[in-house]
């Protein structure tokens, strides 16, 4: 998939809602947030950690990253 496809998938996600540079920071933060949960390693979050949840977190950034550049 190129970034073109890319773009156009994740516009169809998002219905073509366009975020503020503030919204974009506070939503990739919360991404960004799990993946340092996932390195603390806390007892409690443990039971969450499998390889499939950090895959998807890294997707996450990847695919908003290129989306959230489209907003801006």
């Amino acid at each position: 998939m190129n970034i073109k496809e890319l773009l156009k998938q994740s516009k169809e996600i998002r219905s073509g809602q366009k975020l503020s540079l503030a919204q974009i920071i506070a939503r990739m933060g919360k991404v960004f947030g799990d993946i340092c949960r996932r390195e603390r390693n806390a007892p409690k979050d443990q039971k969450i950690h499998t390889d499939e949840e950090l895959q998807k977190e890294l997707g996450n950034i990847i695919f908003s990253t290129i989306r959230r550049c489209d907003d801006l």
